[in-house]
């Protein structure tokens, strides 16, 4: 009597979980700790102003006149105010009907959206950016917090601070080693000019990937990033949503092979083509010998030594 099982069985209820596990980081350290503020225009500015160098000769004669004060004006700085944008678009049957993991498709979405905009701006502002005021026709852009640093600073052979603070982009040098020296140097520059240094952040992909941080190869290099992903199959929004730096690296790697591979096609063909190589001292058998397949069937067969002896005669 057959046993009526789950395999043939009609009506059985799915086995979802109602949760949606988010496994993207979603940390925006420097953004976080950084101060806020409202911007009322398009071009928001401020001042910045600093004290005299601090001298030991500051000593005055007791009872004589004040001498004339020759007083430094204020320097007033500014920054675009860069839009960004997610669009997110769903229709009210898929809001209406029962989901697993969200009951609003729409209140999901959004909430998807705005942890996708905080790493966009996390990666807008620690980016190499100078400012741009735009056109009809081209975006607005910050000058992100490189373009701003041009003191206090220890770059490798041919390395270069920006030209017009804000504006322009930095000059990477020579890769090297990130010792512990470097980092007490920068430390106490930043220290005597007034800062109170408290976070240190280390870009990885610069280090495996030197052109990612490159102003012009960086770009190139992320374009073809995504045309690369784009030809492997993942959607536009896949490759938006790649932030972690191992993959980016693991993609970058197999771009670099499949360009390795397409250079030199001739490297495969040839190696397909290779003849089998032979140990020494061992003929090589006739292809198409009919008479040694038979005589080794007939040795496989018997097991008498002296089929096989003769099995052997023919291979020889």
């Amino acid at each position: 009597m057959a046993t009526f099982t789950a395999h043939s069985a009609i009506g059985q209820r799915e086995d979802l979980t109602d949760i949606i596990y988010d496994i993207s980081p979603t940390e925006t350290p420097f953004m976080s700790s950084i101060g806020k503020t409202k911007a009322t225009a398009v071009y928001h500015e401020w001042q910045t102003d600093s004290l005299a160098a601090a001298t030991t000769a500051n000593a005055a004669v007791e009872g004589a006149d004040a001498t004339s004060a020759t007083l430094a004006p204020t320097v007033r700085l500014g920054n675009y105010c860069q839009i960004i944008q997610k669009t997110v678009q769903v229709s009210g049957t898929l809001d209406a009907v029962n989901k697993a993991g969200r009951k609003s498709e729409k209140a999901y979405q959004l909430a998807k959206a705005s942890a996708e905009l905080k790493r966009d701006l996390e990666t807008i502002l620690l980016a190499n950016q100078g400012r741009s005021a735009g056109t009809s026709t081209t975006a607005r852009k910050l000058g992100s917090v490189l373009s701003w640093i041009k003191t206090n600073s220890d770059v490798g052979s041919g390395g270069a601070d920006p030209a017009t603070i804000g504006v322009s982009t930095r000059t990477d040098g020579t890769q090297r080693t990130f010792t512990e020296a470097l980092l007490k140097t920068v430390v106490s520059e930043v220290f005597v000019s007034g800062g109170s240094p408290k976070i240190l952040m280390v870009g990885k992909l610069a280090e495996a990937i030197p052109e990612y941080a490159d102003p012009q190869k960086g770009e190139v290099t992320r374009r073809e990033l995504r045309e690369f992903g784009l030809k492997l199959g993942f959607s536009e929004q896949e490759l938006s949503g790649v932030y972690d730096s191992r993959q980016v690296l693991t993609l970058w790697k197999a771009m670099q092979y499949d360009k390795l591979v397409s250079s030199k096609p001739g490297i495969t063909k040839k190696v397909n083509e290779a003849p089998k190589v032979l140990k020494p001292g061992v003929s090589k058998p006739r292809d198409g010998d009919e008479e040694l397949k038979k005589l080794k069937a007939r040795a496989k067969q018997t097991g008498r030594v002296a089929d096989a002896a003769r099995a052997f005669e023919r291979f020889l």
